[in-house]
């Protein structure tokens, strides 16, 4: 098997040759550059070289990471960290992430050395970069790649690189930063040996890392060889003596867990600065690598009502904030939770709360401790007295939920009266729909006749609008997700269908790698495949560096935008409506 250097050169000169050649057979004339390449790729060392038809399972795993700051890796039991020059600072951040990964493994050689390695970070370019020795945007970060290649090709390492998202890249996170890590907290030492100390038996630290945990046994947040186990949230607690400081972000996961665990071994709550158990503590944080004073905060006098009044604040926020200090958070942990929501949904929450406490004044019993009964009549109330719709009704429903949730009170969420009550309203009660009626059977039926059909004759755009439509309907999926599909990731299945995958730094609101298209459809003239096959075979010329899988017809530069994508849609059924009327 040739070497990728002696291919490139080989396949090169080949075009060359070949691209001056009249058409028809002829034999071509080559020069001392082919036999001699020709003669070092029949040496016995190329010949008896074995090609696994399948790659082989990884021996070690590498974990890097670079920020603006510096660079970090960890590799089982070994650590390297470092910080950029002022010249490498300015370089284009995937430029310092290859560089991470080449100084990687220069630092973990003499382990790493005729391995199968596999490299973990969360760059996708760079992923795919490495696992192609290049690529045909980036000159700089193709000379890394390769440089890269280079060095593994010469110490015998078989390099698979693969993306990993960076909330579980913590370690090499921390590693790559001067400064504290969001996500990775921890007490201060002085203070840590005096809970572990007051309740004396814990095992096991459940969020840390090799850098932070406080007690010999932890689980990490990503795979770690003196770690006892990965990924806290997803062990069985039951029995385990446990000591468990989360960031902020984790502790609507944690909480409901210890809570779990204190039913089942009768504890109750401990200090204010902790929930705690017999078996659980749960520390709530005051900042990154933070040491606060160690005495307890003073608590609220009662759970969402405020210190200084008898009766509940007129902010949603505050009322939280004041529940979360009854419990026994920290201040500045109660304000991070109270606030955890967007200002756009703060402020509907805030409505909808507001008009809650109204009624419940109005009736007389408290907001934060309802009965099933007093939910179901507001609800009652919203529809029949205030004309809204079910729709704004489940809004105000999430709102309610969501804050007596966040105050810990009970939870209606799974309640299946609520549930049936509002699904009860949305079948009886009729509202007028303000949006015009479409008929998709129209469409459809003019999708397979003029001037759509056939389509090896109609123009670009009414071949674009055939496909997105068609597509559209086949996947279900919002417009951002269809936008977000990459022509260089469309893959033909044996079965005759065809899988569409998304850009990977694309999230969607319901997330999902791929969708596909199904064949075979009972009328040919709407199979979405078929559509799809033309339209790519029409647009190949047309696409230069765009990478999206719809592209404009009226060549315009770079990539269309989803609004319109929308717009070629709702002419897709205007002109299906015009011809309708027309016949």
């Amino acid at each position: 098997m040739c070497g990728s250097d002696d291919s490139r050169d080989l396949s090169s000169g080949i075009s060359h040759v070949c691209g001056t050649a009249a058409v028809g057979i002829r034999l071509i004339p080559v020069g001392p550059w082919f036999v001699q390449t020709i003669q070092e790729c029949l040496v016995d060392k190329c010949l008896s070289q074995i090609i696994p038809l399948h790659p082989l399972a990884p021996e070690l795993v590498l974990f890097t990471d670079a920020s603006l700051e510096g660079y970090g890796a960890h590799l089982g039991d070994q650590h390297l960290s470092g910080v950029w020059s002022a010249f490498e600072r300015s370089l284009h951040m995937n430029l310092l992430e290859m560089e991470a990964v080449r100084r990687a493994c220069l630092q973990f050689r003499s382990i790493i050395r005729h391995r199968r390695i596999l490299l973990r970070f969360d760059n996708a370019a760079v992923v795919a970069y490495l696992n192609r020795w290049g690529g045909t945007k980036s000159e700089s970060l193709s000379r890394k790649a390769l440089e890269i290649q280079e060095l593994c090709d010469q110490w015998g390492i078989v390099l698979m690189a693969k993306h990993i998202p960076s909330s579980v890249n913590v370690l090499a996170d921390a590693l790559s930063r001067c400064s504290p890590v969001q996500t990775e907290w921890m007490l201060h030492k002085v203070v840590a040996g005096r809970i572990l100390h007051l309740w004396g038996s814990l095992q096991v630290d459940m969020f840390a890392t090799r850098l932070n945990h406080q007690l010999p046994v932890f689980v990490s947040p990503v795979p770690d060889t003196l770690a006892l186990e990965y990924d806290a949230l997803s062990m069985d607690w039951t029995g385990l003596d446990l000591y468990a400081f989360p960031s902020p972000v984790l502790l609507s996961k944690v909480l409901p867990r210890s809570e779990c665990n204190r039913d089942a071994r009768g504890a109750g709550l401990g200090s204010p600065t902790m929930v705690s158990s017999a078996s659980v503590t749960v520390s709530a944080g005051a900042g990154a690598l933070a040491t606060p004073s160690g005495s307890a905060q003073p608590a609220a006098a009662a759970a969402g009502v405020a210190p200084e009044a008898g009766g509940l604040p007129s902010s949603r926020v505050e009322v939280v904030e004041f529940s979360l200090l009854g419990r026994g958070f920290l201040e500045r942990i109660a304000e991070l939770v109270s606030s955890s929501k967007r200002r756009s949904t703060e402020r509907v929450y805030q409505c909808h709360w507001s008009a809650w406490v109204r009624w419940a004044g109005e009736q007389d019993f408290d907001p934060l401790s309802p009965t099933v009964n007093d939910l179901a009549e507001y609800f009652l109330a919203l529809v029949q007295e205030r004309k809204l719709k079910v729709q704004t009704v489940k809004s105000h429903r999430s709102s309610i939920f969501t804050t007596l949730r966040q105050c810990g009170r009970t939870d209606f969420s799974t309640n299946l009266a609520l549930h049936d009550l509002l699904k009860s309203l949305q079948s009886t009660v009729e509202r007028p729909s303000i949006l015009p009626k479409r008929d998709v059977f129209l469409v459809l039926h003019a999708l397979k006749g003029l001037p759509y059909e056939p389509l090896r004759f109609a123009t670009l755009r009414l071949l674009t609008w055939k496909t997105l439509f068609l597509v559209s309907l086949a996947v279900c999926r919002r417009i951002s997700e269809i936008h977000a599909f990459l022509h260089d990731l469309v893959d033909y299945n044996s079965d005759g269908s065809v899988t569409l995958r998304t850009d990977p730094i694309f999230v969607a609101i319901i997330q999902s790698l791929s969708r596909t298209l199904p064949s075979g459809n009972s009328d040919r003239l709407l199979c979405p495949v078929r559509a799809l096959k033309y339209y790519l075979h029409r647009t190949i010329l047309l696409r230069g560096g765009k990478k999206r899988l719809f592209i404009s017809y009226t060549k315009q530069p770079g990539d269309i935008t989803k609004n319109a994508l929308s717009q070629w849609i709702a002419a897709t059924i205007k002109l299906a409506e015009l011809l309708s009327s027309a016949s």
